[in-house]
C-alpha cells in the first residue's frame, strides 16, 4: 500500500525547485495530509484506513505538480529559461565579477590618488578586494537570486571566504612592511617629517588592508551562517520525506 510519505516523495520527484521552494510546498501537502487523517479519523475511520484515503485523495496529480512547479519556481529561473545553462553561466561570472570591479576599484582608486602609496602596493590589495567581493558577491548571488546554494557548498565557500581573509592579512602586513622600506629608502631625512611621513604611509597602507580585512570577515560570518539556514533546510526536507510509520515502528522498538 503507498503511504502518504511514499506519495510525497514521488511528488518530490517532479518538483524540479529549489530545495527552500521544495519544503514549502511538501510542508504544505504534509499538512493537508496529516489535518485530513486526523478528521477522517475522527469520522471513525481506522489509522491505517484514514492514512490511505487521505494519500489517495490529495496526491496531487502530474498536471497540478505541474502548475505547482510553475507558481513557485525563482523569479530568476523564469528569467533566465530561455537561455542556454551555460550562456546564462557565463552572463552570471561576467556580472558578478563586472560589479566587484566597479564596487572596489572605484574607491580604491580615490583613496590610492589621495595617499602616497606605491603603484604596487596599490595595485596588489586592489586585486584582493576585488577578488574578496566577487566571491561574496558570487555566494550572494547563489544564495539569494539563483536559491541553488546546498549546505555543502556553502561549507566550501565559507572555507574559501575564510583563506582569503587570511591571505588578506598575508598581503596587508606584507604591504606594509614594503611600504616602510620604500618610505625609509634613499632620500629618508630621518627627521621629524620624515618620519611622521613614514608612518603615515604604513597607517593608509594598514588602514586599506584592515577595510579589505573586514569585508572578508563579514563574508566569511555571512556565507557560514547562510550555510547553517541551509542545512535546517535540508534537515526538514529529509524530515518531511521520511516515513512516519516507519519511525513510530522504529522507535517503538
Amino acid at each position: 500500500m503507498h503511504t502518504a510519505e511514499s506519495r510525497l516523495r514521488a511528488a518530490d520527484r517532479s518538483l524540479d525547485l529549489p530545495v527552500r521552494r521544495k519544503v514549502v510546498l511538501l510542508r504544505e501537502l504534509r499538512g493537508d495530509l496529516e489535518d485530513l487523517e486526523a478528521t477522517l479519523q475522527d469520522e471513525g475511520w481506522s489509522h491505517e484506513e484514514a492514512r490511505a484515503l487521505a494519500s489517495k485523495l490529495l496526491t496531487p496529480t502530474d498536471d497540478a505538480l505541474a502548475d505547482l512547479v510553475a507558481l513557485h519556481r525563482p523569479w530568476y529561473a523564469r528569467l533566465t529559461r530561455p537561455i542556454p545553462s551555460r550562456s546564462a553561466r557565463i552572463l552570471e561570472g561576467i556580472g558578478v565579477g563586472g560589479m566587484a570591479v566597479l564596487a572596489v576599484l572605484t574607491p580604491l582608486l580615490t583613496f590610492a590618488r589621495v595617499t602616497s602609496l606605491h603603484a604596487r602596493t596599490a595595485g596588489a590589495l586592489a586585486t584582493l578586494a576585488v577578488i574578496v567581493t566577487a566571491h561574496l558577491a558570487w555566494c550572494a548571488f547563489r544564495v539569494l537570486i539563483r536559491e541553488d546554494a546546498d549546505a555543502a557548498g556553502l561549507v566550501r565557500a565559507g572555507a574559501t571566504q575564510a583563506g582569503l581573509l587570511a591571505l588578506t592579512v598575508g598581503v596587508g602586513a606584507t604591504a606594509v612592511a614594503l611600504e616602510a622600506f620604500l618610505a625609509a629608502g634613499p632620500g629618508f631625512s630621518g627627521d621629524v617629517v620624515g618620519i611622521a611621513r613614514v608612518v603615515a604611509t604604513c597607517a593608509e597602507t594598514a588602514a586599506l588592508a584592515l577595510g579589505i580585512g573586514m569585508l572578508g570577515l563579514f563574508g566569511t560570518c555571512a556565507v557560514f551562517w547562510a550555510h547553517l539556514l541551509a542545512r535546517e533546510l535540508e534537515e526538514e526536507y529529509r524530515r518531511l520525506l521520511e516515513d512516519t510509520a516507519t519511525t513510530d515502528g522504529a522507535g517503538a522498538g
